[in-house]
């Protein structure tokens, strides 16, 4: 798979809710009630990169799921984590 420019990247986060990049990597933290939430959120992150054989970085602790996902193949950020972040903000939406 091939490494996104900047612009590519940028464009492509542009479409994503709360996502940033960072580096080579695009971001997402969302703020939770209590663990249990960031848990459940982590999990929920974990299943759907099971699905994909795409897998982020996933943080938490109380009040917060941090999620990171880059191509460690590709050096950097590809399509496939656009779209692997696309179906996590769909999955937390309930989709």
């Amino acid at each position: 798979m091939n490494r996104l420019t900047a612009e590519e990247a940028s464009a492509g986060v542009a479409q994503l809710d709360g996502w940033r990049v960072k580096d080579d990597t695009i971001m997402r933290r969302i703020k939770t009630r209590d663990f249990a939430e960031a848990l459940r959120i982590a999990n929920l992150a974990g299943e759907v990169a099971e699905q994909r054989n795409h897998h982020p970085e996933i943080r938490l602790g109380w009040g917060f799921c941090r999620i990171t996902f880059t191509t460690h193949d590709a050096g950097g950020l590809t399509q496939a984590d656009l779209d692997a972040a696309a179906a996590v903000d769909e999955a937390l939406a309930g989709g």
